[in-house]
């Protein structure tokens, strides 16, 4: 039979072996994607049809997706995909394009946000692109799950 001293000994090992591998990096623990908006930048005055561009660093998780949207400051909960597709980065940049309110918005705040969502946002997104041109483009909620990884606010020109 294994004595208690023997079982604390082993299980202090086990830790110890288990911080070190760790610390040197071994099995590093997964890296957080970082999704930035690069452009445009926060209170930049903006045309109604932008690009927005920025950066992503990591991996997203299997099965997730960053899209841009957009959403008017005094409509909480209004949110207007950009794009028709995902950000589709390369060599860890991206950039789409997006168009801020209509004709009648000028001097208005909008928020631009990178939006990550797992793939039941995704569809739920997609079925929102291919049916809004029918339906006038209404505003959609964010999905459930959606993670504002970035955002900015920009004025209408």
């Amino acid at each position: 039979m294994i004595s208690h001293k023997t079982l604390v000994a082993l299980g202090v090992i086990i830790a110890a072996l288990s911080l070190m591998i760790t610390i040197l990096g071994i099995f590093p623990p997964p890296e957080n994607p970082i999704v930035s908006i690069i452009s445009p930048s926060e209170n930049e005055p903006v045309s109604r049809s932008i690009t927005v561009s920025g950066t992503q660093s990591g991996d997203l998780p299997k099965g997730h997706y960053v899209w841009i949207m957009v959403n008017p400051t005094w409509g909480s909960g209004q949110w207007w995909p950009q794009y028709g597709s995902p950000i589709q980065p390369v060599n860890d940049k991206w950039s789409v394009t997006a168009v801020v309110g209509n004709d009648s918005n000028s001097g208005k705040e909008f928020n631009i946000a990178a939006v990550q969502v797992d793939s039941i946002g995704n569809s739920a997104i997609d079925n929102w692109v291919i049916s809004a041109p029918e339906l006038g483009y209404p505003s959609m909620s964010l999905p459930d799950n959606a993670k504002i990884m970035d955002a900015v606010r920009v004025k209408r020109l």
